[in-house]
């Protein structure tokens, strides 16, 4: 009851003061939900598990070339480490792809990525509705199927149930969806539709009428794997490592891996942003002090101008302890006000950083918050309203409240041990304030320098546009450069095109591949030539 009754005092001096109560309600609210967006995607990339089955033990494998660059494993590196590796459960191969998506007149491009028959085994992860692909009893995918997101489900299918069974035109082709996996299944991050492989490999993005199994001059797909139980990633690496050694040393002017890299699969799908969200999460730490040390002295003033309020409750009986505790729950209360409203900040704010972050995380992130998010917000809220609101309480029960009743009772508050307080948090906050300005400075310096830097070609006026061509349209390569061709004479005939060029991969784009070539006039069973 004692608790009950603080809080309807706390909230009939809020009621009293509502000029005061929405200044600090709105600061509080930009100070939490900066650090509650932040805190969501921090969550949701380095923090939150992963919704794959015993996700600690899945890598991505690569193998190292003398040079020491990461080299993905070829087609027959790959269907040798599946017969060979004993440190691994399993693996299965991606190859990520943007298909052409065909409703109506419409055409869009959709990511997402061409799979093997164990992806979805290995991973351990069930569709939410329907089943995931499965292989025929040869052990390959049988053409003709797909799987959808949870997101792409919603947004362009109905997010229905009847959406098993529809057909797509996908690349041209007709494919039935027959499954639709978790809002949390998130590999590769962005994608949305995987087809099945009809190899035992990932279909060759050039020629995908031609089975690439035996090619050991040719990386283009990703590979995940499942270390096996009790055995250690430095193990694994040892034993992949020798199996590529092994090939490298059978094949050598094919195969170039002469040691294995295993990464961590939440690593991997991280990349590099770990660090730069880390220093977000901090600098959004730094600006939530900066709000409590300014709302300290807010209290600490609002305190000498409730001196009299005080002082008759205290003539009437109040004791300095129930005084300082009702002064703590009013500012505990404003607190999480402002953490509700600090919420609906956070939702901005998680959509914008979505927006702006790396492709490759994008899809990790969810802008609508979860148990954990609200669970961090709550937390959040009551240690700020306790930070700011302690010292202020504190500091009105230790005053002489009976010398408020008299005429200089006002000076008599505002002590010279009153005055230190406030000027303490007057230095505070402008010192954490030069923090955050001396680290946006860096950071905007840094930017600048980056883009500045001689990249070798001139981006002024240049606009990109991405094709993807279906292998069951424009097969034959006589066809493809057909369509270029046109395409390029078309372009250049428009009066705001002064040229036109192609190329498979834009300057500075991520990511990369090796593919080999055909001499002509040699058959295409015949061995593949690697440019070095």
């Amino acid at each position: 009851m004692t608790f009950i009754h603080d809080i309807r005092l706390a909230l009939r001096g809020i009621l009293k003061r509502p000029q005061f109560a929405i200044v600090v309600i709105l600061t509080l609210a930009l100070g939490i939900g900066a650090n509650t967006a932040i805190f969501t995607v921090v969550d949701a990339v380095l923090l939150r598990p992963l919704a794959y089955r015993d996700a600690e033990r899945l890598v991505m494998v690569n193998g190292k070339n003398p040079g020491g660059d990461d080299v993905v494993p070829s087609p027959a590196e790959f269907l040798d480490l599946q017969s060979q590796a004993r440190s691994l459960e399993g693996l299965a191969a991606f190859r990520r792809w943007n298909f052409n998506l065909r409703a109506g007149d419409r055409t869009e491009q959709i990511q997402g990525a061409v799979v093997t028959s164990d992806f979805f085994k290995l991973l351990g992860v069930a569709p939410e509705l329907g089943r995931p692909l499965l292989p025929d009893s040869g052990g390959r995918l049988p053409a003709g199927e797909v799987v959808v997101s949870d997101r792409f489900w919603r947004t362009r299918l109905g997010g229905t149930p009847a959406v098993l069974g529809q057909v797509l035109n996908v690349d041209g082709s007709p494919a039935t969806v027959v499954g639709v996996m978790p809002p949390s299944f998130a590999l590769p991050t962005s994608g949305d539709l995987w087809l099945p492989s009809p190899y035992k490999v990932p279909t060759y993005p050039l020629k995908p009428e031609i089975d690439p199994s035996q090619r050991r001059n040719s990386h283009y797909f990703e590979v995940v794997a499942r270390v096996a139980a009790g055995t250690t990633r430095a193990q694994a690496e040892v034993e992949i490592g020798r199996i590529l050694r092994e090939m490298t040393e059978k094949f050598p002017d094919e195969s170039e891996s002469v040691r294995a890299s295993l990464v961590p699969i939440r690593a991997d799908l991280a990349g590099d942003s770990g660090p730069a969200l880390l220093i977000l999460l901090g600098a959004a730490a730094v600006l939530l002090l900066i709000a409590c040390a300014n709302l300290a002295n807010l209290f600490l003033a609002d305190a000498t101008a409730r001196q009299r309020e005080w002082t008759v409750r205290a003539a009437l009986g109040a004791g300095r302890f129930r005084l300082a505790r009702e002064r703590l729950t009013e500012s505990v209360l404003l607190s999480l006000l402002g953490g509700l409203v600090g919420l609906l900040v956070a939702v901005w704010g998680v959509t914008l950083l979505q927006a702006l972050a790396p492709q490759e995380i994008r899809g990790m992130i969810d802008p609508s918050p979860d148990v954990r998010v609200l669970g961090f917000t709550a937390a959040v809220a009551i240690l700020t309203g306790i930070g700011f609101g302690v010292g202020p309480a504190l500091r009105s029960a230790k005053s002489d409240l009976a010398g408020g009743l008299h005429e200089g009772g006002r000076n008599a508050a505002d002590s010279a041990g009153r005055r230190r307080v406030r000027n303490l948090l007057v230095v505070s906050e402008v010192a954490l304030a030069f923090v955050l300005a001396i680290g946006a400075g860096l950071l905007a310096k840094a930017f600048v320098r980056v883009q500045q830097v001689p990249v070798g070609l001139d981006p002024q006026g240049v606009v990109t546009v991405g094709l993807v061509l279906p292998a069951n349209q424009y097969g034959p390569p006589a066809r493809k450069i057909e369509f270029v061709d046109r395409a390029l004479e078309s372009l250049t005939a428009l009066p705001a095109v002064s040229s036109a060029s192609v190329v498979s991969r834009l300057p500075l784009r991520p990511g990369g591949s090796t593919r080999s070539l055909e001499v002509e006039g040699r058959a295409e069973d015949e061995e593949f030539i690697t440019p070095d």
